[in-house]
């Protein structure tokens, strides 16, 4: 794992996962999933519609055909509710 400042600020390829906590589900999407996939993304036997993954690229500041980089994103079940986007 690269630990120094250059590394840091560049965008990373990023993983797909499903972390569950008591308070939300944590989502993280690859950059290859993003830019891939528009017509919908299933992870973990969780369904993410490309409706939602838009809508959270898009505070971003990305298009889901250009994201820079992996994003993780905290949901509250239903995933329809999501707080917390970042890129990986």
């Amino acid at each position: 794992m690269k630990t120094d400042i250059a590394s840091r600020g560049i965008f990373h390829e990023g993983s797909n996962y499903v972390h569950v906590y008591w308070w939300s589900i944590r989502v993280g999407l690859s950059k290859t999933v993003v830019n891939t996939f528009g017509g919908g993304i299933a992870i973990a036997g969780i369904w993410v519609p490309e409706p939602v993954v838009s809508k959270i690229v898009a505070p971003l500041g990305a298009v889901m055909g250009i994201c820079p980089g992996g994003i993780v994103f905290n949901s509250t079940p239903p995933i329809a509710y999501y707080w917390g986007a970042e890129f990986q």
